[in-house]
């Protein structure tokens, strides 16, 4: 189990979303006790490991802020794109 927090601010200082949560990584028996002696040790995580809990943190808080800046009516966290139709 991996904790996270998951912190926008708005400036200036009109406003701030912050969420907490866990990604929960399932491995192998063998492998889950490897990642958790050496963070035990070291307090290091192997680089592919936490590149997969930070992008499922990350896209999890994205939708998140947007759905929640919305319902307090602030400004997407996210830039959204801008769609532009051109003629033929």
């Amino acid at each position: 189990v991996f904790s996270f927090e998951y912190r926008f601010s708005y400036e200036p200082d009109i406003g701030e979303v912050l969420m907490a949560g866990e990604v929960f990584y399932f491995g192998e028996g063998k492998k889950t006790k490897e990642i958790l002696d050496k963070w035990k040790k070291d307090k290091k995580i192997d680089p592919d490991i936490l590149s997969e809990v930070l992008s499922a943190a990350t896209k999890r808080g994205n939708v998140e802020a947007i759905l929640l800046s919305r319902e307090v009516n602030l400004p997407s966290p996210i830039r959204l794109p801008n769609l532009v139709v051109k003629k033929q």
